[in-house]
């Protein structure tokens, strides 16, 4: 449905390319930072709303062509006029349920205009046509104005510079982070005490980046060996995984997180138990070498089946309300980090993690070996 006002705002002969460019960068940065901020109910409240005066300061010439792009991601007009009968104030909305898919929409086809005229200049935004199609890969890809996934810790962040994810964010950027350190303190404690513990744990290093690569080619040549296409990168995707990763390691530390029974130990376990309360009965029906006759009530062996029971169902109890366990972690983690995307927030588009550690005997020199 934007494609039009698109159209209208590049062909307008009364606006040069770089004003055009100009105007979708506008509408791109108000939609990103609107983006940024749906976990946060606060901003969220602050951003949704934009004040038509600010707008027409933004862009002054030809403003309505960024108002008519913002209606059709999801942008509509306060039912309060201004006392001299025009609107004041266009909010998004009325919830996002309605209004997120066709914002990621306008966000996506921008953004394909954006690189066009980056790689060939500003004249060549129409010199093909739009592609209006918007798929799983067009959504993973994007960045939100180069907002970072996670908040930086605190006594981390110098005061010269904003401190994100993966160093300090560029110019023009949307500032914050799509996982705020007090949201994770909500959902996950255990792991943001393990991020302000560890803050650490998320560098990489050549090592590192040296085994994504080699994971990477595999991979490729793996998917080519079978006819299938090359897999494109997402920049959130691998923030999530390289998260999941670091947390998972620094979790190995930690008691807590490593005791996780099977359940061939849990079935062990209980069968073991079962055993020790029927030898307990066997040794109370048995008469003692005094020849003391068998107390009262025991025998036919429930008081010790009565006091054996507790230690038979104590070890598993007690993890319902925290995280217990690495498998545990690998899962929530995930899908925890992956409800702050925007993109992943629709619904029908889920992601499916799957974790394997690989051990140093297995990757013993990550620049020269195979994988």
């Amino acid at each position: 449905a934007a494609v039009p006002a698109l159209r209208a705002l590049l062909g307008d002969p009364a606006l040069l390319p770089q004003q055009a460019l100009g105007q979708l960068s506008f509408v791109e940065r108000v939609l990103n930072t609107l983006l940024a901020n749906l976990t946060d109910p606060a901003a969220l409240a602050k951003y949704r709303r934009l004040k038509l005066s600010a707008l027409h300061k933004k862009v002054p010439l030809k403003p309505e062509h960024a108002e008519a792009i913002l209606r059709h991601a999801g942008f509509r007009t306060l039912d309060a006029p201004h006392s001299d009968g025009a609107a004041e104030y266009i909010e998004w909305g009325p919830d996002e349920d309605a209004a997120l898919a066709p914002a990621l929409a306008v966000v996506v086809m921008i953004a394909r205009l954006l690189r066009r005229a980056k790689s060939a200049g500003p004249r060549a935004m129409l010199a093909e046509p739009l592609v209006v199609d918007v798929g799983v890969v067009d959504l993973a890809s994007l960045d939100y104005g180069g907002v970072d996934l996670l908040e930086a810790c605190a006594s981390a962040r110098p005061a010269s510079q904003i401190q994100i994810f993966g160093g300090a964010q560029a110019a023009g950027a949307v500032k914050g982070a799509l996982v705020r350190r007090d949201w994770l303190q909500q959902r996950l404690p255990q792991v943001a005490s393990l991020l302000q513990e560890c803050p650490g744990a998320l560098d990489i290093g050549a090592r590192e980046k040296g085994l994504i690569g080699a994971l990477s080619r595999a991979v490729t040549q793996a998917r080519g060996g079978h006819g299938l296409a090359k897999l494109e990168r997402s920049q959130m995707l691998s923030d999530v995984a390289r998260i999941v990763a670091g947390m998972v390691l620094s979790a190995m530390r930690r008691p807590e997180f490593c005791f996780q029974p099977t359940p061939a130990e849990e079935a062990l376990a209980a069968f073991q138990a079962l055993q020790g309360v029927e030898a307990g009965a066997q040794e109370l029906r048995e008469p003692e070498p005094d020849g003391e006759p068998v107390a009262q009530g025991d025998a036919d062996g429930r008081g010790a089946a009565d006091r054996a029971a507790p230690a038979a169902t104590s070890a598993p109890a007690g993890r319902s309300s925290t995280l217990s366990g690495l498998e545990s972690l690998e899962r929530s983690l995930a899908a925890a980090l992956l409800e702050t995307v925007p993109a992943f927030r629709l619904p029908g588009v889920r992601a499916l993690s799957v974790t394997e550690i690989l051990r140093l005997q297995e990757a013993p020199a990550f620049f020269t070996c195979g994988v």
